[in-house]
């Protein structure tokens, strides 16, 4: 009875079916939740990204690397960097952030007076970037003082315990070229391909 009345009360149904000499069915059916506005549904990853995880749990690092292994991540040139020192954290991430970064970042670091928001705030002082580049990934994610602070900063959360169940895709990026040419001739084309590499520029080529 207990139970009949908690899982109605969520708006959901329970049923008992029993057949003599068969057995006994116990159906649950719930309905689906909202997602939560915080929530990371899905994460898209791009060509060439560092994929950065920031965590004193070695386990948790375990499962991200797991994750890009089995979806051959290092194929499209996307490089797993581990931080669980705060220090190294700060120090490399500045740098990282010069090309398309992601960071997956716990909140509750042993040992630190500060946590993983705190430390992103100090980095943005330096490149606001990181605000728009930074998940956090914690298991405090129901509390309202992290979510409120989350959302003054614009940053979205993936419950610790999901780490090993968020979708994950790979995106091809878009390709853009700063010229376009259109030429029947091979010598035309080879005199701009020159030209183009003398000034690290991307040319597309046709002759038809």
């Amino acid at each position: 009875i207990h139970a009949k009345k908690t899982i109605e009360s969520f708006g959901g149904e329970f049923k008992i079916e029993s057949t003599t000499d068969v057995g006994t069915t116990i159906k649950i059916c719930l309905p689906i939740a909202e997602t939560p506005d915080w929530f990371v549904k899905k994460l898209f990853l791009e060509k060439g990204l560092n994929f950065v995880t920031f965590d004193d749990d070695i386990s948790i690092h375990q499962i991200w690397s797991g994750r890009l292994s089995s979806l051959q991540a290092s194929k499209q040139d996307i490089t797993h960097y581990i931080f669980s020192n705060p220090t190294e954290f700060k120090e490399q991430a500045i740098s990282l952030l010069k090309q398309k970064c992601i960071f997956l970042v716990d909140y509750e670091i042993i040992s630190e007076k500060n946590n993983g928001l705190d430390f992103i705030e100090q980095i943005a002082e330096h490149d606001k970037s990181i605000l728009k580049s930074t998940i956090l990934v914690t298991s405090r994610y129901e509390e309202n003082h992290i979510k409120e602070r989350c959302e003054k900063l614009g940053i979205k959360m993936i419950p610790k315990a999901m780490a090993g169940y968020v979708p994950i895709e790979i995106i091809q990026s878009k390709q853009t070229f700063d010229a376009i040419l259109l030429d029947d001739d091979t010598l035309v084309h080879d005199c701009w391909k020159m030209y183009a590499n003398e000034n690290k520029k991307s040319i597309k080529q046709f002759t038809n």
